[in-house]
């Protein structure tokens, strides 16, 4: 897996990016793919407690993840 970052000259966020996005392809690697054209977009999503983690896939090679967590404040 080749990752890039948006984030230029920050090599510390690009490899913690890159290792959550191995993470999340690992840890819902058999999990079901949703979407209704699956060679152009899919996701798969684990939920657990208060967390969930997001893993998209677009064209079949680019990735994305999101983490998301309940927040405790209301802001």
């Amino acid at each position: 897996m080749t990752g890039f970052s948006i984030i230029k000259d920050n090599q510390d966020i690009n490899d913690r990016a890159f290792t959550g996005l191995q993470f999340a392809d690992e840890k819902l690697g058999d999990f079901e793919r949703h979407g209704k054209n699956p060679e152009v977009f899919n996701f798969r999503i684990i939920s657990e407690n208060d967390a969930a983690i997001i893993l998209m896939e677009f064209y079949g090679s680019s990735k994305a993840i999101v983490r998301l967590r309940r927040c405790q404040q209301v802001l």
